[in-house]
């Protein structure tokens, strides 16, 4: 018999059947002994048996068993396959089996009783473990095959002791309010939304407090878990939503004023429950409350959402118990001492699926949390109803209207059993509710949310608008489309927005009886929204900016609205978008490839570009071009991908402001344009190139400058250009000699004498006067200072700083100092030098030879072999110094301060030629000596010299 309740009494119908439900008894049981336990098992005449069972002994009891018969009827059978449990002595009710260790695979035991079905295993456990089993005689059961290794059970048979009573129980008995829960659910499911009476969602008070981050159904324990559960069954069978939550109650009240516990700083106290609390003599205002709203699982819905006192299943919880939270403010002057009190319990809430979209949607906007998603189901539940659905219509107006009232004044009472928050809405939200005031047909609700879009509207709201408009509804809503589309942030934006309405509507298939009725038809409605989108291109245009892309869309729209369009509107603003080289180089390259794909049939657009479209407007721009052309704006499509250019260059990094065109796109350009005549144009480009060559880094020609004259040399021979044109030679000789000079730079010159950079010192010290004159003494390549530790080290400060120079002490024996500093000049500088300049120069040739072809020769001309040898990096000796007493050679300082007197000079001829280091070396070392040999007398005679090299690294 159908269950009938009053909608009233649904509430009340719930506590009393929970309130029942102490334990929740099932008609078999299974579990697995945590505990170590020897049964100490023995057999008759075999003695005791070992566990876990092994093959011998599981043997030893087989051939001391025998198959156990089972009865049926009035017959004796053995059944090894199906088993049904019947009495076998007084007052027995179920079996018991417990499976002792022994392992083995199969053997399921498989329990039914009034439409319900368990499975349990024991081989899982089997090796090591002990289980047990358990199930009412009066519940069928079937044991599988063991299909591997010996199982070992103890089975027992349950028992009333009390014979007395003739009460047997059974699975049939099992007493369980699930279906009284299931009944009140389905009777209220019925009340459907028509009746006010009944309750959108309830909330059941559990008897404990759990912590946020534990609430979940498996979380619970004791009568909550119990009662719990049969509520979560008895949903699932009957259409309702299942949610955990912390419910919470905000009391404000009056009560006696307590200065003892007066906060002078605020006016407010606060009190926990375990301390002493200001009982209320008037409750002035009260509120509830759910938070942290999860499901079964613990997953979170919601943050926090008001509620009514007619949501709570309970009546008068919280009578005879203290807060949990206490906040007193006392008397003030003006009024008395008042306190607010907070109770908080976890709770079971149950809401029919009928409500659940507007209960999560209240939730969410209460908890400010995003409900785009939730605004999108309501709208496509509305459309699969055939706008029916009164409920899902009235819902879904109300919550669009929500967040448009939140995010114009920024917050709002919103009423949905009393809850009041306030939120901003975001874009994605703001674009679903526009595709739902089409759906709802309110022109004004979509005007208020295209007013609200402070930032730009997502890109996917216009084809779902399209494909959801009624054509009679379209010049209403037409200038809050117009506005939403004037609102997206570039050309390429708002032409993708416009093609996407209009192709959306294409796909409709709501069309109203009058439409049908009047005739209209998709090829009418089409053709009035092609016009359309004609006349928002020409919008699109109007509001710029541009960049590479709009280029691209923008040829795209020359083709599908034909030669009109092209030269009445888009060259016009190509034109004054000409300084934005991207766009309008991009745009040009691109326009010739769609007019070629139209000449050819493979463009799928109706409308074709004439013939000389593209000609025209290359000679209208290509001028403009050449003129704000900036060779810094360049880039090579290679670089943008991130790979290398002959291995020795590294990727440019561009600020975020610059835009940079492809050069490969420069080139076609230019080779187009010299083809229609326009050399004039051509020639200043290259010029602009040819000036700016000099402030170009050496990355910038291996990035740009050599892509841009390989795509040249592939070019220009189809397009029947001669390379030998002055403007190409000249620009292809400037690339390469300026690359040299900033790739390689000079060859170092060769070295003709042993002068060497004279360092500066700041105290302008006499010591220093004599080590410069030292270096900038063409022949002389060695010298000896005698002076103290201060000064020397003074003077090895500053030869340190010349990798060509080195230094050592030298201890002496004769009179005065006891040290003496020698300094020596080398040709490390140079050759590291040389060294370098020569790898460059290596590299450079390897580039060059992977450029070379008949192209690169007939571009150079007569300098071919002076760029290849690369003569321009050529440089002349140094002049030679005349001789040791040249009167231009200074005169060293004779005085000898505070005893100091310069020991030795060695003194080497003149450098005419250094062919290379090693001939230099070699040269310089046997001078030397045979100075050594001429000029002993001079130098003092030295007895067990010590040296000390201080330049060791």
């Amino acid at each position: 018999m159908l269950y009938e309740v009053d909608a009233s009494r649904i509430a009340f119908d719930i506590d009393y059947c929970l309130a029942e439900s102490q334990s929740h008894g099932t008609f078999a049981t299974f579990g697995i002994v945590q505990q170590d336990i020897n049964p100490g098992l023995t057999i008759d005449k075999v003695g005791s048996i070992g566990l876990p069972l092994s093959e011998r002994e599981a043997r030893v009891i087989i051939d001391a068993s025998r198959k156990a018969p089972f009865g049926k009827g009035s017959k004796t059978i053995v059944d090894e396959s199906v088993r049904k449990t019947t009495e076998k002595i007084p007052g027995m009710f179920g079996t018991l089996v417990v499976c002792l260790p022994s392992k083995h695979e199969g053997g399921e035991l498989c329990l039914s009783h009034d439409n319900k079905n368990k499975t349990f295993k024991t081989a899982p456990s089997s090796e090591l473990g002990i289980s047990y089993l358990a199930w009412y005689a009066d519940v069928t059961h079937e044991v599988k095959t063991v299909t591997s290794g010996y199982r070992t059970v103890l089975t027992y048979n349950l028992a009333k002791t009390n014979l007395a009573s003739k009460y047997i129980p059974t699975a049939s008995a099992l007493s369980t309010p699930e279906d009284s829960i299931r009944q009140i659910l389905r009777a209220w499911d019925s009340q459907g939304t028509a009746n006010e009476a009944a309750p959108k969602f309830l909330c059941y008070c559990l008897e404990h407090l759990y912590t946020e981050s534990s609430l979940s159904l498996k979380a619970l324990k004791g009568v909550n878990l119990c009662r719990a559960q049969t509520v979560f069954e008895a949903c699932k069978t009957s259409g309702f939503s299942f949610f955990l939550a912390t419910l919470e109650k905000e009391v404000l009240g009056s009560c006696e004023d307590d200065y003892d516990s007066w906060d002078s700083r605020d006016g407010s106290d606060l009190l926990s429950y375990e301390e002493d609390y200001h009982s209320l003599i008037e409750e002035l205002d009260s509120t509830w409350r759910i938070g942290n709203v999860v499901d079964a699982e613990g997953e979170l819905k919601f943050q926090k959402i008001e509620i009514a006192d007619d949501n709570i299943v309970q009546s008068d919880l919280h009578t005879a118990r203290e807060p949990d939270e206490e906040s007193f403010a006392g008397y003030t002057g003006n009024e008395g001492a008042t306190s607010t009190h907070w109770y908080r319990d976890s709770a079971i809430v149950i809401v029919p699926n009928a409500q659940y979209t507007q209960f999560m949607v209240q939730g969410k906007l209460d908890s400010e949390d995003d409900i785009s998603s939730e605004i999108g189901q309501l709208r496509d539940h509305l459309i699969s109803s055939g706008d029916n659905n009164e409920l899902v219509r009235n819902t879904l107006i109300h919550t669009c209207k929500s967040v448009l009232d939140g995010h114009e004044r920024n917050y709002t009472g919103r009423s949905y059993r009393g809850c009041k928050s306030s939120r901003w809405a975001c874009s994605l939200e703001l674009g679903v509710i526009a595709e739902s005031c089409v759906v709802l047909r309110n022109a004004k609700m979509l005007q208020r949310c295209v007013d609200a879009m402070d930032d730009s509207p997502s890109k996917t709201i216009f084809w779902n608008m399209g494909k959801m408009m009624f054509w009679d509804l379209w010049p209403s809503i037409q200038e809050s489309v117009e506005k939403a589309i004037e609102r997206l942030p570039s050309f390429l934006d708002r032409m993708e927005a416009v093609e996407d309405f209009r192709m959306g509507f294409s796909k409709t298939d709501i069309w109203t009886p009058q439409e049908r009725l009047c005739g209209a038809t998709k090829k009418q409605t089409s053709d009035a929204l092609i016009a359309w989108s004609k006349d928002m291109g020409e919008m699109a245009l109007a509001l710029g900016p541009v960049g590479t892309d709009d280029g691209l869309d923008l040829a795209q729209a020359a083709v599908c609205y034909g030669d009109q369009t092209l030269h009445n509107l888009i060259i016009p603003y190509a034109q004054k978008y000409c300084s934005d080289l991207p766009f309008v180089i991009t745009f040009l390259c691109e326009l010739q490839q769609l007019q070629q794909n139209d000449e050819a049939g493979t463009n799928p657009e109706d409308v074709m570009l004439s013939s000389g479209a593209f000609d025209r407007a290359l000679r209208i721009l290509f001028p403009k071009v050449a003129t704000e052309f900036d060779p810094r704006a360049l880039k090579s499509r290679s670089i943008s991908l991130g790979t290398y250019y002959h291995g020795f260059t590294r990727p440019r990094c561009y600020g975020p402001s610059r835009k940079l065109v492809d050069i490969e796109l420069v080139a076609k350009l230019y080779a187009n344009a010299i083809t229609q005549g326009h050399l004039e144009a051509g020639q200043k480009l290259l010029q602009k190139i040819e000036y700016s060559l000099p402030k170009m880094m050496p990355r910038d020609f291996d990035d740009v400058w050599f892509p841009f004259l390989q795509h040249l040399m592939r070019l220009l021979p189809d397009v029947s250009l001669s390379f030998s044109e002055p403007s190409i030679k000249s620009l292809f000789y400037q690339v390469f000699t300026e690359y040299l000079k900033q790739r390689v730079g000079p060859q170092p010159s060769k070295l003709v004498d042993w002068k060497r950079p004279q360092p500066v010192c700041r105290y302008d010290c006499s010591d220093c006067k004599e080590l410069n004159f030292f270096l900038g003494h063409p022949v002389r390549q060695v010298e000896r200072f005698t002076m103290n530790k201060e000064p020397r080290e003074h003077l090895q400060e500053k030869i340190n700083l010349d990798h060509a120079l080195s230094s050592a002490v030298e201890k002496t024996n004769g009179p005065g100092y006891a040290h003496m500093l020698v300094v020596t000049k080398s040709l490390k500088s140079w050759e590291s030098f040389l060294e370098a300049w020569n790898k460059r120069a290596k590299d450079v040739k390897q580039l060059f030879s992977s450029l070379d072809g008949k192209e690169l020769r007939e571009a150079l001309g007569e300098r071919y072999e002076e760029v290849m040898q690369m003569h321009v990096l050529k440089q002349q000796e140094r002049p030679v110094a005349a001789s040791t007493t040249d009167s231009s050679v200074p005169e060293a300082n004779s005085s000898s301060e505070q005893g100091r007197s310069r020991v030795d000079r060695a003194i080497a001829p003149t450098l005419r030629e250094m062919p290379n280091a090693l001939q230099n070396r070699q040269q310089l070392s046997s001078m030397n000596k045979s100075l050594g040999t001429k000029n002993a007398s001079s130098i003092p005679q030295k007895r067990k010299a010590e040296i000390v090299d201080l330049t060791e690294e």
